[in-house]
């Protein structure tokens, strides 16, 4: 039943442009049909003989049934050819496959692109961030980069464009609070005081930061467990937060994202 639908699909559109797995459904489905009408035929001069009679007519439909079989075949042979030279040819296409955008319509299709000191595009989704001293309005060197997207994975981190590391500057958008403990900016704690490990309100401004040089996020089991009390430290004390908070722990960022850009220097470039 899938290979007939597969053949269909295949009969209804342009032959030159099925697969070599739709050509060789159809070659068996049209040798399958021409089978049964040979078959049909066969029992039709069986049932009646005579020129004029029902005998000519299956003696007819047998030949025509014949011949379909016999080009169903050849139509399979030939798919199954397409669908070895095909597999091949994926292979290798896979190996350097490149992304392809529609052209031809005269559109500008700009896009920033992030290259290493070897001139190597990145395979990320970036846009560029600039310190508070950038001109306005003009053409300016931005100091650091936001990875949206590295390939298909989700980063959401700044990064320095002259070292390839994690972003701390404001300037950056997403640059993390660097910090020398937990003790620090918007950290909420379990226990009376404030001992650790740390939590933070997942997706917030404060989920991401750097403390003692590690870089962490807000994640791991627990997100979104609500906790009646938790705890901030204020003042150089430890002071309960009174409702219901919603928070998770924070755990550090995975090496190969601390280290997404190892190419240092970079340069970003407006491309069309």
């Amino acid at each position: 039943m899938l290979k007939q639908t597969v053949a269909a699909g295949c009969i209804a559109g342009v032959v030159a442009a099925c697969t070599g797995a739709g050509l060789e459904a159809a070659g068996d489905t049209m040798r399958d049909a021409g089978t049964a009408l040979a078959g049909a035929g066969a029992a039709i001069s069986g049932g009646a003989g005579g020129p004029g009679g029902r005998g000519g007519h299956g003696g007819v439909a047998g030949a025509a049934g014949r011949v379909m079989a016999g080009v169903g075949g050849a139509l399979a042979a030939a798919g199954r050819a397409v669908a070895a030279v095909g597999g091949a040819g994926g292979a290798a296409g896979a190996a350097g496959a490149v992304a392809q955008e529609p052209a031809g319509d005269g559109l500008p299709r700009p896009h920033w692109v992030l290259r290493d000191a070897s001139g190597v595009p990145v395979v990320a989704d970036i846009t560029p961030a600039y310190g508070d001293t950038a001109p306005q309005f003009q053409v300016a060197t931005p100091t650091c980069v936001h990875v949206s997207h590295y390939g298909q994975r989700r980063i959401n981190l700044a990064y320095e464009i002259p070292t390839g590391h994690i972003a701390t500057s404001p300037a950056c958008g997403y640059g993390l609070q660097s910090t020398a403990d937990w003790h620090t900016g918007g950290t909420y704690f379990l226990e009376a005081d404030c001992s650790g490990p740390a939590y933070g309100p997942p997706s917030s401004a404060a989920s991401a930061r750097l403390v003692g040089g590690v870089a962490y996020y807000v994640g791991g089991a627990g997100t979104g467990t609500a906790y009646a009390t938790s705890y901030v430290w204020q003042t150089g004390a430890c002071m309960p937060v009174t409702g219901s908070k919603t928070l998770a722990p924070f755990i550090p960022v995975p090496d190969d994202v601390v280290n997404l850009l190892p190419g240092a220097p970079y340069v970003v470039e407006l491309a069309y």
